[in-house]
């Protein structure tokens, strides 16, 4: 497996694994109390597809020995008072390729461009009934203060990775 950036012939096979992807998040929308928007995927997709087009450089994609798209992660930098930082926007992986290490290979690439990017943090959400979230935890990402959430809803757990200097990370409290 390789990671690479997204090429325009990976188009089809990321649109096809967003669609699975983003279906499979509709579900664990449905689970939340209250539901997310009954729109959920439309939109979502819609707007995956407008970042797809728009920001090719803010995706990668796993690709297994024969060059078939597995997994996709979308990033996004921003920044702010505390610097620059970034999102995972979207991961996504193959329900075949599941288990084999994809996901982890995937947001390793993504710690690895935030610090090329010298983002200070890397911000990473799921919905409560998602299981993905498990393996963000297992990669070493913490709770993200709920102090500092804009998103105040206790069916999204949002979690962070602290890149910036050691002696310095915002006193957010423990997490």
């Amino acid at each position: 497996m390789r990671i690479a950036r997204v090429e325009y012939e990976h188009s089809q096979a990321v649109r096809h694994l967003l669609e699975v992807g983003l279906r499979e998040q509709e579900q664990f929308a449905g689970l939340c109390s209250p539901p997310e928007d009954e729109d959920f995927f439309e939109t979502e997709f819609r707007e995956h597809l407008v970042g797809l087009e728009e920001e090719p450089e803010a995706w990668r994609v796993a690709l297994d020995s024969s060059g078939e798209v597995i997994g996709v992660v979308w990033l996004r930098f921003f920044d702010d008072q505390l610097g620059r930082y970034g999102t995972v926007r979207q991961v996504i992986v193959s329900p075949d390729a599941r288990g084999r290490g994809v996901g982890t290979r995937l947001l390793r690439e993504a710690e690895l461009c935030a610090c090329e990017a010298e983002a200070v943090m890397l911000l990473i959400s799921a919905f409560r009934p998602n299981p993905a979230w498990k393996l963000y935890r297992s990669l070493g990402f913490s709770d993200f203060p709920a102090e500092f959430r804009k998103d105040t809803s206790p069916e999204h757990v949002v979690l962070w990775k602290w890149f910036g200097p050691p002696d310095s990370p915002p006193d957010m409290g423990s997490s």
